[in-house]
C-alpha cells in the first residue's frame, strides 16, 4: 500500500475542514430532495493515514506493490500461525505474506504447530531465508522432547535466534508406576515415577541434559528404602547424596532436576502430616483441579523475571554493555481449603529491550487470590562508550503478597555491569537465576557485551514464572 500518488495531490496534509455531524454514506433520495453523500478529502486522508498509520507502527515501509501490507502489520503485532513441514530438529514454515528477510520478522510472534517431536537442538527456517537456532530465554539449545509432535510453541526471533516463548499445552508430563527395576528416558521429562512393591530395586536415570533440561519427581509408595541411580553426574543440592546413588526412604518423595552435568534434588517431605499423591506443575495459564483424595497442598510460585535493555550500534573504537534483568519473587504457602478450581496465572518473562529501551518487567505468577508472586524489572537500556560505562539493573523485585505463607522472599537485582574500557567489562555474562526456577523458569535475562563495530542489539527475554503444587491426602 502506499498514499495517493495522483499528479493532483498536496505535499501536505491539508487540515481537516467538516464541520457536519458524523454519520454514514447515503446514496440519497432525489425524491424527498436528499442528496448522496460527498466523499470529501477529509474522509479520504482519514481512512488512508490510519492505514499508513498500521504498517509503519509495525516497521514496514510503504510500498505501492504490495498489497498484503496490512495483514502484514496485523501478523507483527498479534502473531502468526503455521504448520511445521520440515523434519526431526528442522522445523520449517511458510508464511503468508512472505518475509523476504528476517529483519522483517524480529520480535513477531510465531506460533507454530510441529510436526515431529526433537531429539535435540533444533533449528526453524521461515519461507526458505535459512535455518535459525531455537534456543531457551536463558540462552541454551533446546533438549530431547521439548517440542513433541502436535504442540503448538511461540517462537520470536530476536536478530539471531528463534526464542521459545511458551511450553505447549499437549506436553503433558506422564506418570509412571513401576515395582521393579527401570531405566527412565528423556522423553519421560517431567514424569511423576511413584514407586510400589515391597523388594528394593533401583530407578535408573538418564544422563543429565541441560540446565533445567529434564526432571523427575519420585514417590515412595513401596514399603522399603529405594535408590536412584545417576550413570553420569552426581546427585547435588540440599538432598543429595553427592555420589551416584541415591537412598529413597519409604513414605519419602523428591524433585531432582538436570543442571546439565549433575541432578539437583529437592526433598518433599509433607509439611503437617499427610501422604504426598501427586505433585502438579503449571507452566501456562489453567485451572488448579485437585488430584482426588488431596486434604491439603503446599504451593510453590516462582514470580517471572525481568528482561535485559539492548544495546546501540559501537563505533569503531566503542564497545557497549547493559546489565542483567532481575529474577522474580518466590514463595512457598499451605493451605487445607479453598484451593479447589482456582485460577493459575503463569507470568510472561519480561521482554528483550531494543538497541534503545530497557527491558521489560517480568508478569506476575499467582495462585488464585491465595498467593501473588511479582516478577523481577528489567534492566536500563545499554550504554556505548570508548571509556568507562556503568550500567545498572532494575532493582529489586517486589515482595509475595498472600496468605498461608511458610517462606519468601523477593528478587534480588544483579550486580551492576560496569566496563572500564574498549573490551573490559564485568558482570554481564550472566543472568539472576531464580530461588525454585533456576535458570530455567523466573531467572533474570543476562546482560549484554557488544565488540567495537557491532550493529544495534536487542537484550534478551527473563524467564517466565512456574507454580509446583504438591497434594497431600
Amino acid at each position: 500500500m502506499q498514499r495517493v500518488t495522483d499528479a493532483s495531490t498536496v505535499t501536505n496534509l491539508p487540515a481537516p475542514t467538516s464541520t457536519g455531524s458524523p454519520g454514514f454514506f447515503s446514496s440519497g433520495n432525489p425524491a424527498a430532495g436528499q442528496e448522496a453523500t460527498i466523499v470529501t478529502q477529509d474522509w479520504l486522508n482519514g481512512v488512508q493515514e490510519e492505514l499508513i498509520a498500521v504498517i509503519e507502527a509495525a516497521g514496514l515501509a510503504p510500498n505501492i506493490a504490495n498489497n498484503e501490507q496490512i495483514l502484514a502489520a496485523l501478523q507483527f503485532f498479534s502473531g502468526a500461525y503455521a504448520v511445521d513441514s520440515g523434519t526431526v530438529n528442522a522445523l520449517a514454515i511458510s508464511l503468508t505474506p512472505a518475509p523476504t528477510a528476517y529483519s522483517q520478522i524480529i520480535g513477531m510472534p510465531l506460533r507454530v504447530r510441529v510436526a515431529n517431536a526433537i531429539t535435540g537442538a533444533a533449528t526453524l527456517n521461515v519461507n526458505g531465508l535459512g535455518p535459525e537456532t531455537i534456543q531457551n530465554p536463558n540462552g541454551t539449545n533446546l533438549v530431547p522432547n521439548q517440542l513433541t509432535v502436535g504442540g503448538v510453541y511461540t517462537l520470536v526471533y530476536n536478530g539471531g535466534v528463534f526464542v521459545l516463548q511458551s511450553i505447549s499445552s499437549s506436553s503433558i508430563p506422564p506418570t509412571l508406576a513401576p515395582s521393579a527395576a527401570s531405566t527412565l528416558t528423556v522423553a519421560q521429562n517431567g514424569a511423576l515415577v511413584a514407586l510400589f512393591g515391597s523388594a528394593t530395586y533401583a530407578t535408573t536415570l538418564p544422563s543429565p541434559i541441560g540446565d533445567g533440561g529434564i526432571n523427575y519427581t519420585f514417590v515412595n509408595n513401596s514399603s522399603v528404602t529405594q535408590t536412584l541411580v545417576a550413570p553420569a553426574g552426581s546427585f547435588t543440592g540440599p538432598n543429595g547424596s553427592g555420589g551416584q546413588t541415591l537412598s529413597l526412604a519409604a513414605g519419602s518423595s523428591i524433585f531432582v532436576m538436570s543442571s546439565g552435568t549433575n541432578w539437583v534434588t529437592m526433598d518433599l517431605t509433607p509439611v503437617g502430616g499427610g501422604k504426598l499423591i501427586n505433585v502438579q506443575r503449571f507452566v501456562a495459564n489453567g485451572i488448579y483441579t485437585p488430584t482426588p483424595g488431596t486434604q491439603s497442598i503446599v504451593v510453590y510460585v516462582q514470580g517471572a523475571g525481568g528482561g535485559s535493555g539492548g544495546i546501540p550500534a559501537t563505533s569503531s573504537t566503542q564497545t557497549g554493555i547493559s546489565s542483567a534483568g532481575t529474577p522474580g519473587s518466590w514463595a512457598k504457602a499451605r493451605y487445607t481449603s479453598g484451593f479447589a478450581g482456582l485460577a493459575v496465572t503463569i507470568g510472561g518473562g519480561g521482554l528483550a529491550g531494543t538497541s534503545t529501551t530497557a527491558g521489560s518487567q517480568g508478569g506476575t505468577t499467582s495462585f488464585g487470590a491465595l498467593l501473588s508472586c511479582p516478577g523481577g524489572p528489567g534492566s536500563i537500556a545499554g550504554s556505548v562508550s570508548s571509556n568507562f560505562i556503568i550500567s545498572f539493573a532494575g532493582g529489586d523485585s517486589a515482595s509475595p503478597t498472600g496468605s498461608g505463607i511458610i517462606l519468601s522472599g523477593y528478587g534480588a537485582q544483579p550486580p551492576i555491569a560496569l566496563q572500564a574500557g574498549p573490551g573490559s567489562a564485568t558482570n554481564v555474562g550472566n543472568g539472576n537465576p531464580s530461588m525454585y526456577g533456576g535458570s530455567v523458569y523466573g531467572y533474570g535475562a543476562r546482560g549484554l557485551y557488544i565488540p567495537t563495530s557491532t550493529a544495534a542489539t536487542n537484550g534478551l527475554s527473563g524467564g517466565s514464572g512456574m507454580i509446583i503444587i504438591e497434594e497431600y491426602a
